[in-house]
């Protein structure tokens, strides 16, 4: 149920894979100076770990209570499941497929060129773009390697302030 309810948000909010978001723990969870950020490890196209910024409906909405409530170790699996680290990808993955089962059944998002958890990767950019936050400032919070197209892109480094001050523009999803 805490799956159910947070990867989605947090997707949305980041545009990261959900197997990444899945696989967070809660000491992936920390404060620099008044910012709460996630960290992620490196997944697939993007090889470094990435610090970002937690929105601040997130946080109104109790995801750093959440995790703050949490034992050390896995958010959304037990941690007594893991055995290894093979064993920790494995098991965010199936607990990424079982939020994807879930939006398909229980939300009802049947149309099948919708891919349930990647969709929210596509939506996270255009929001993004719709506010104006720079696309390399985008790709740095959502683990894309795109706006890295010339040498000297190499060396720019997107910081977590960076980061924050674009998270900030990003506008909340309005409830009900």
């Amino acid at each position: 149920a805490e799956a159910m309810k947070w990867t989605p948000w947090i997707a949305a909010y980041t545009g990261a894979r959900i197997s990444s978001i899945t696989g967070l723990t809660k000491e992936d969870c920390r404060r620099d100076g008044s910012t709460w950020f996630l960290t992620f490890p490196p997944a697939k196209g993007f090889p470094a770990f990435r610090e970002v910024p937690i929105h601040e409906h997130l946080i109104e909405l109790g995801l750093v209570e959440f995790i703050r409530s949490k034992p050390p170790g896995p958010l959304f699996y037990h941690a007594s499941d893991q055995r290894n680290r093979e064993a920790k990808s494995t098991l965010a993955d199936k607990r990424g497929s079982d939020v994807a089962r879930w939006i398909r059944e229980t939300v009802g998002v049947t149309r099948k060129e919708v891919a349930p958890n990647h969709a929210w990767r596509h939506t996270f950019k255009t929001r993004a773009l719709e506010a104006g936050i720079d696309e390399r400032i985008a790709d740095a919070i959502c683990g894309h390697l795109a706006g890295r197209r010339t040498p000297a892109r190499g060396y720019e480094m997107i910081t977590l302030r960076t980061k924050a001050e674009a998270m900030a523009r990003l506008p909340r999803y309005l409830l009900g």
